[in-house]
């Protein structure tokens, strides 16, 4: 459970047992009860690059690309 930054407006996220207790485990070990590390888009950006590179995609890998890519999957 917790409020979108933009919209202040309540969501709730459900998750299994596994997830659960990761999330537990770490809960508190960064400042602000952040449980999970945010990343910029310029750094998500620089790893998606790296992470091409690696599969040998030659197309610009960014996070709007790859927002919108799980976004389509995810409909059909």
């Amino acid at each position: 459970m917790g409020k979108r930054e933009k919209t202040g407006v309540n969501f709730n996220i459900p998750l299994l047992e596994v997830p659960k207790m990761i999330l537990d485990k770490y809960k508190g070990s960064l400042p602000n009860n952040v449980v999970l590390p945010v990343l910029s888009n310029q750094k998500m950006n620089a790893y998606l690059k790296e992470i091409g590179d690696l599969c040998g995609i030659e197309k610009e890998l960014t996070f709007h690309l790859a927002r919108h890519s799980f976004a389509t999957t995810i409909i059909f």
